[in-house]
């Protein structure tokens, strides 16, 4: 590990208050070196072990994309094909705005047309998670045309362990298991709410000092659940390198193929994977941000390069890529790091006057009122709720809507009965504006991990 890395990784366990990091190197078609640093237990003092498996958070994605590209190279399924004709008869509901059902391969690069949204279950509080046809019946539904906008929606992924389901006949979390972890040689693998592999994981840990984080589960393993130690996660982002792969030459290209356009920082989205360029060279990666997680693998294809760091605790992707930025300057020519968006100017804004209308529930209507001032200002009100002024946010270069602004105001049903703040997100015709309203839950205890379910919202003009 250079020299550089290793001060790197001592000076965020210090400074940062960091449990542990695990970082692997691969190359070619072997792992060559790992190194680890902290407490994978920090109350029995267990250093992480090089059979230390991780929660991987949203590097979870790649995981899955690659199984559903592995079915369709058996010719089990087409990347193409309606992602419903394949969800075990579940239906995707649409709003007026939405069109045909997204594909397979849509819903793989998030432009199906979903909502933001994603949900934790928590094991000490007697949480269930509950059937997923709910969970797509209430929050799977389709905001505008498919192929027409990229929003990151957990959810999709969630689909798509469906499909896995549906294809196979079997779960999907054994699929996976089987048929990539095993076949690249990652014996640590596993998906689920839980770690089932023979040695203890790392124990994932909040930002504060509360103690370890609790056993959750999600609607969405397939975009969150996957656990793997640094070594056998390298593995797995050698096999998208052409070593010991499952896939294809053909089916890694499908795989490694952008889905739309690049944004303003100059990366694209791929088939569970972001993808940009750095020179001539192109580098795929994906990170995870979660309760008690920050995790990063990071592939260049070209160079037979794959580099993983794992951290078990919250809030802590941004160490993580620091890490392996670190090690990706000392073996890839000519590397520089991904630069940062930046924010976009404020966008347009609703005009003067009273906007009435409602959020769609699966309990029903829930009316909405906005009152904008002449000077941009909002103050707002959900439900029977007192009005209260809103925070206009300018949109950033993920946002897909033209304005966001955010009440400190729950969202009146039983899912959300918890939440906090809404946040209304909006596209703007003449007189009306329609949109999103994403219910957040905001305070968790003991640096809990919130939900975000995302609703349709109809506003007109008064």
């Amino acid at each position: 590990m250079p020299d550089a890395v290793d001060e790197l990784c001592e000076g965020l366990l210090r400074r940062e208050h960091l449990p542990s990091i695990s970082v692997a190197i691969g190359v070619g078609d072997a792992v060559v070196d790992t190194r680890s640093y902290g407490f994978a237990d920090r109350v029995h003092r267990i250093r992480p072990a090089r059979d230390t498996a991780y929660l991987l958070a949203s590097v979870t994605k790649p995981i899955t994309a690659t199984a559903v590209v592995l079915l369709a190279q058996h010719g089990l399924l087409d990347l193409d094909q309606p992602i419903e004709e394949l969800l075990g008869g579940l239906r995707l509901p649409r709003t007026p705005a939405a069109g045909a059902a997204p594909t397979i391969r849509q819903t793989l690069n998030h432009t199906a047309g979903l909502g933001t949204y994603w949900d934790f279950y928590y094991a000490d509080r007697g949480d269930r998670r509950p059937p997923f046809a709910q969970t797509v019946e209430r929050y799977g539904l389709l905001f505008r045309p498919a192929g027409s906008a990229f929003e990151y929606s957990n959810l999709g992924y969630g689909l798509c362990d469906q499909v896995i389901a549906t294809v196979t006949g079997e779960d999907p979390a054994e699929f996976v298991r089987r048929e990539i972890f095993q076949a690249v040689g990652a014996s640590t693998g596993r998906v689920g709410a839980r770690y089932r592999g023979i040695a203890p994981p790392a124990r994932p840990y909040p930002k504060e000092p509360f103690g370890p984080y609790p056993d959750f589960d999600s609607s969405h393993r397939g975009a969150s659940l996957a656990w793997l130690s640094a070594e056998d996660l390298v593995r797995f982002g050698l096999s998208h390198c052409g070593t010991n792969s499952v896939l294809t030459p053909d089916s890694i290209e499908q795989a490694h193929s952008p889905g739309l356009p690049e944004d303003s920082s100059g990366e694209s989205y791929t088939l569970g994977w972001g993808i940009r360029r750095s020179g001539s060279t192109t580098i795929l990666s994906h990170g995870g941000d979660m309760g008690g997680v920050g995790a990063v693998l990071v592939i260049v294809p070209e160079h037979q390069v794959a580099v993983s760091v794992l951290i078990n605790r919250s809030s802590s992707l941004t160490f993580a890529r620091a890490v392996s930025n670190a090690v990706l300057d000392s073996l890839v020519p000519g590397f520089t790091p991904p630069i940062s968006s930046p924010p976009l100017s404020r966008g347009p804004r609703l005009g003067a006057g009273g906007w009435s209308g409602v959020i769609s529930t699966y309990e029903g209507d829930v009316p909405l009122y906005l009152k904008v001032d002449a000077d941009g200002s909002v103050d707002g009100s959900i439900a029977d709720q007192a009005t209260v002024t809103a925070v206009v946010d300018s949109p950033g270069p993920d946002d897909v809507f033209e304005v966001n602004l955010t009440l400190p105001q729950r969202m009146p049903t039983a899912d959300c009965a918890k939440s906090a703040e809404t946040t209304i997100c909006l596209d703007l015709q003449e007189h009306t504006a329609t949109g999103a309203a994403r219910a957040t839950r905001r305070g968790e205890p003991a640096g809990r991990m919130s939900d975000c379910r995302t609703h349709w919202v109809q506003l007109t003009r008064t």
